[in-house]
């Protein structure tokens, strides 16, 4: 999730995507470790999934993970989270 909302991720976490953003930006379930950040900024979670340089193809286990969902989304976060405590 971005830094920034843009109508895609708005349209992506649905009504309540104000609060989600608010809840999840800052936390280990939604943080991602890429040297390309800034390259991917506020792309679409399936943009940055599938990018040449995105998380399918990063060497980070952590990343691999990710690359399995279809969405990134509270559910996915809160599952991630889990595996990696804060």
């Amino acid at each position: 999730m971005p830094q920034h909302l843009t109508p895609a991720w708005i349209q992506a976490l649905g009504p309540e995507a104000e609060e989600i953003h608010s809840t999840w930006l800052h936390r280990l379930g939604n943080l991602m470790l890429t040297a390309y950040n800034s390259n991917m900024s506020n792309a679409t979670f399936q943009e940055k999934r599938d990018a040449d340089l995105g998380y399918k193809k990063s060497g980070l286990r952590m990343n691999q993970l990710i690359a399995t969902k279809e969405h990134w989304g509270p559910d996915e976060m809160q599952e991630r989270s889990t595996c990696y405590p804060e």
